[in-house]
């Protein structure tokens, strides 16, 4: 590494000590990033209690690209032990405002205008300031009011720095905890790319869009209008939505009806799911307007999930089986949504899941108030804990369902989510039955079927051409099929074996008179020969007895 990344890897290290951590300094192998008297200290450091906020506050000293990896994996808890996601909720993004001829200077190079030829009205004062970006309230020459998302300078640099550095803790942590559920490779390979769409206003105002057309046919919720002339890489403007937030929920007006607003916060998480096939992965209260007329503003579409048709089907099977309390059925729809390991258990998966589901309606009996989307991340931690890899979609889907309904019942904590989203379900599940919805799955069915066909002589004719020249090449997965090779090659040996053992046999029989005799009337070659072939013989009985027994052991283990 270059001597800038240097520096910055001992800022990190020795922020990482500064908060007690020097233990895991110097059990990783990077204590070498520090000056030498504090080598010595963190050799004979202890194990420290309170990981998980030692590393929060490590993050937020560090700022910028760690701050937003803190905050992606409260979302993860298949990247990061649920302990970790629920301290990484608490990061604060501490970041020093922009001062105002400096966003000036930014929105004029990436617009090439004047400043007040764009926003004749431009607020100095930000409405918020974080690591990516600045927002202010501005007005368009239209007199619309909007808000502009100015990106930090140099951000983009800064970010990839702190990746580049991020990947090298992780290769080197990595090393010395070898192969785990939570591979810190992984984490920071999700990581870069998240950050990609972040660092990219054009991805969040696509979102934005689809957002805006899909809600506006909900006269309850709203979603800002992208303003596509005034955005490009670096500056988003979208509508301005006067209303108050619902982290400030003090300042609410008695007149909202609070249980109104819990409601239309579910049927915000169930339609964009089930319907619109995106969902905004963080809807809880900060990033919710409370406006007038009772109805609600979305905001922060940086983090978004997507679910393919596939997807949709099985999160309806997931809850209906949630819903009809079956916990087989519950393990088999996570087995068909996930990627199961070598190390996965099938019977121990559902004996898992049947455990998580009785516990959690034998509070449901007692009336205790427990969440079904608690127990679908629990559920999601369990297929970590026995291999099964879940798409990342998948798993922010349970956490955005989780952040939805804790803000829902925030609100209204006699709110049942389960009866009311079953309501919600089965009227979701007739739209998709009219004969419109029919008829348009149909086409785009026969579209595919038609598709497939077409291409199938062009995929003949390719195939048949590389057999023709031996440039074909089969990958074959990692089952019972690899050791064919292995089954063949032992058989050859033992016929081998068996040849040759009659072979000496047979040429002690025919060597008995052949030269003098050596005992009970055999021949030296004769008793040589026997001699041989039952040394060979006891090896090659013993290994056929114990073949014969290795498939019923591994079977009962």
């Amino acid at each position: 590494m270059v001597s800038i990344e240097m520096k910055r890897a001992s800022q990190v290290v020795r922020t990482c000590v500064r908060h007690g951590l020097g233990y895991f300094v110097h059990q990783f192998g990077l204590r070498w990033h520090l000056p030498f008297l504090e080598r010595l200290m963190v050799v004979h450091s202890k194990r420290p209690d309170s990981v998980p906020t030692r590393v929060r506050l490590v993050l937020e000293e560090l700022g910028g690209a760690f701050v937003k990896l803190g905050q992606l994996l409260s979302l993860r808890p298949d990247l990061v032990p649920p302990a970790f996601c629920e301290e990484f909720k608490q990061l604060l993004d501490h970041t020093s405002p922009l001062s105002y001829n400096t966003v000036k200077q930014c929105i004029e190079e990436e617009l090439h205008q004047p400043l007040h030829e764009v926003f004749p009205s431009f607020s100095r004062h930000p409405l918020g300031s974080a690591s990516v970006a600045q927002v202010h309230r501005a007005t368009l020459t239209s007199e619309k009011e909007v808000v502009v998302k100015i990106m930090r300078p140099k951000v983009e640099e800064q970010f990839r720095a702190d990746i580049d550095l991020l990947f090298y803790f992780a290769r080197k942590i990595q090393q010395h905890t070898g192969n785990t559920a939570f591979s810190p490779v992984v984490i920071v390979e999700e990581f870069e790319k998240y950050t990609q769409n972040e660092l990219d206003f054009f991805v969040e105002a696509r979102n934005l869009e689809r957002f805006h057309h899909f809600f506006a046919k909900y006269t309850t919720i709203a979603v800002p209008q992208v303003f596509w002339k005034e955005t490009t890489h670096h500056i988003l403007v979208m509508q301005f939505l006067d209303g108050i937030k619902l982290s400030d929920a003090k300042n609410l007006p008695q007149t909202v009806d609070r249980r109104a607003l819990a409601r239309r916060i579910l049927d915000v998480a169930l339609a964009q799911i089930f319907e619109l096939g995106m969902f905004h992965a963080d809807l809880h209260p900060g990033n919710i307007l409370v406006l007038p007329r009772g109805k609600i503003g979305l905001l922060d579409f940086g983090l978004i999930g997507e679910l393919d048709e596939k997807y949709r089907l099985l999160g309806i099977e997931l809850f209906a089986a949630l819903v009809q309390k079956d916990p087989r059925r519950v393990a088999q729809t996570l087995l068909k949504t996930g990627i199961s390991s070598p190390r996965t258990n099938v019977q121990v998966f559902e004996r898992d899941v049947e455990l998580i589901m009785t516990e959690w309606y034998a509070k449901a009996r007692q009336n205790e108030h427990v969440r079904v989307s608690n127990m679908m991340q629990h559920l999601f931690e369990v297929c970590v804990q026995n291999g099964i890899r879940m798409p990342s979609d998948v798993v922010i889907l349970g956490k955005a369902l989780v952040t939805a309904e804790g803000t829902a019942y925030d609100l209204d904590p006699s709110l049942d989510f389960v009866e009311y989203a079953k309501a919600r379900m089965i009227v979701l599940s007739k739209k998709k039955n009219t004969v419109k919805a029919v008829a348009s799955s149909a086409l785009k069915k026969g579209y595919a079927f038609t598709e497939a066909v077409w291409n199938l002589p062009q995929q003949t004719l390719s195939l048949m051409e590389h057999l023709s020249q031996d440039t074909i090449r089969i990958g074959i997965a990692d089952t019972d099929v690899k050791h064919l090779g292995l089954d063949i090659s032992l058989s050859s040996n033992r016929i081998s074996y068996s040849l040759l053992i009659s072979a000496l046999i047979i040429s002690g029989a025919l060597l008995v008179d052949v030269g003098p005799k050596i005992l009970l009337g055999y021949s030296f070659a004769s008793v040589a020969s026997f001699l041989s072939a039952g040394l060979l013989l006891v090896p090659f009985l013993v290994s056929v007895y114990w073949e014969g027994r290795a498939p019923r052991d591994r079977h009962t283990e």
